[in-house]
């Protein structure tokens, strides 16, 4: 998506112009290059912004140690900025956070709210109809929720000459800074939503191996009472990889679609089993370890409702950007950063969900 040019209004028009190239590249929409000449190309999309960076926030003085030092402060603030635009757009190709995953952004110390819909229904009871006398429950329409938030850094040094050169840049600092964090908000957003089997009733949850008749009419009868509980809606299969090659140990190809025998071949999985969807969600890493973090035996059977989104993901208020330079500042001439994100992750089940666990 192409940088909110409507949100800069404390900056100059161009800055706000510089403002729009970063994030328009980082995006890759670049409608809002206001030049018909401009190269596209990574190298001068590079160059374009180092050029406008010196023209714009160094007043057209040459990168060096004296013009960074007097101008840091105008420079931290576009990059900060730029990081709020471009941090939510991470998410935005990912099938499974198009689907799951609903975020917000608020400023800072406003409440962020979300409404839990609850989505059963009134019980209708067959009476004489000549009294008033029946019983009564209350409507409950859902509950105001609000996700906690928490300030999330990253912190690292550079060598100055390193810039200077052109070897590194901030822009593509900045890039570095923002896939970190979408690598961690994405993989403690997988963790939460795997999170969910925990809270399923025991009514919709089963266990087994698929490969007798009896365990899979048992998945089967699963997702048929997950549909039921939401209305009749169609059934996503959501797992790891392993855990959805599991589900398809037993896949009769004699009658699937080409395309679906295409699909296993290229990726080890079908896009559709049994009538129901399927969707793979990475499997990712427990925080410091090389021990995964999802279950691999653990399938999740999901209502397909389109409007509903478990996970809630809240940035709050305006990234921030320091360098560090007081007691601890560098001899050795590196410039050490540090960048702060608040942001917040909750999970809001409406609707009901399954899960089998297969052995």
């Amino acid at each position: 998506m192409a940088c909110d040019i409507s949100k800069l209004t404390n900056f100059s028009t161009e800055q706000k112009q510089l403002i729009a190239t970063c994030v328009d590249a980082y995006t890759e929409d670049l409608s809002n290059f206001v030049s018909s000449n401009v190269d596209v190309s990574e190298k001068s999309i590079e160059q374009t912004i180092r050029d406008r960076f010196e023209k714009e926030i160094l007043q057209g003085e040459k990168w060096s140690y004296r013009t960074f030092r007097k101008y840091k402060n105008d420079l931290y603030a576009i990059l900060e900025v730029i990081l709020d635009q471009v941090l939510p757009e991470g998410w935005s190709e990912n099938e499974f956070f198009n689907r799951f995953v609903e975020v917000i952004r608020v400023d800072l110390g406003d409440q962020n709210e979300f409404y839990a819909e609850e989505n059963g229904y009134l019980t209708v009871s067959k009476f004489s109809g000549n009294h008033w006398d029946t019983i009564r429950e209350r409507m409950d329409l859902g509950t105001p929720i609000t996700i906690p938030t928490s300030w999330w850094e990253v912190h690292f040094y550079n060598e100055f000459e390193r810039f200077m050169k052109g070897i590194d840049s901030f822009a593509k600092m900045l890039d570095k800074v923002r896939k970190s964090f979408i690598n961690n908000f994405q993989n403690a957003t997988y963790t939460a939503f795997a999170g969910l089997a925990s809270y399923v009733p025991a009514a919709f949850a089963g266990s087994g191996a698929l490969s007798t008749p009896a365990n899979m009419t048992a998945l089967l009868t699963v997702a048929e009472k997950v549909s039921a509980a939401n209305g009749g809606a169609n059934v996503t299969f959501v797992g790891t990889r392993a855990a959805l090659r599991n589900l398809m140990t037993n896949l009769d190809t004699n009658w699937v679609a080409e395309s679906a025998k295409e699909d296993r071949k290229r990726v080890g999985i079908v896009s559709d089993w049994e009538g129901f969807s399927v969707l793979p969600i990475p499997q990712v890493f427990q925080a410091g370890t090389f021990n995964f973090a999802l279950n691999d035996n653990q399938i999740l059977m999901v209502a397909n409702n389109r409007d509903e989104k478990p996970i809630k993901f809240v940035y709050e208020g305006e990234s921030r950007i320091k360098d560090v330079n007081d007691y601890r500042e560098n001899v050795d001439m590196t410039l050490e950063e540090q960048v702060h994100v608040k942001a917040g992750l909750g999970v809001i089940a409406g609707s009901t969900i399954g899960v089998w666990n297969l052995a």
